[in-house]
């Protein structure tokens, strides 16, 4: 018999990036599968991820590194935080 399974956003996130234990992964499926806003929200997230992977390769690795500690701005021009 299986237990009672409450299923978040959270599951559903860790899910679409393969980041959740195997058990809980088919747990997670057979709700998805039952439940048509669980499986509209999952292709949500999936493309949402597409979207992110195409734009992060979109972007070099120049552009990538331009993060600069908030500490360094400070004082240069003002506070920015």
């Amino acid at each position: 018999m299986m237990t009672a399974f409450l299923l978040n956003d959270s599951h559903l996130q860790a899910f679409v990036d393969s980041e959740i234990q195997a058990e809980c992964e088919t747990r997670i499926w057979h709700c998805i599968l039952d439940n048509s806003v669980l499986r509209h929200q999952h292709e949500e997230l999936i493309v949402q991820k597409q979207l992110l992977q195409r734009w992060w390769a979109s972007i070099s690795a120049t552009e990538r590194k331009l993060s600069v500690p908030a500490d360094e701005f400070n004082g240069a021009v003002g506070t920015f935080f």
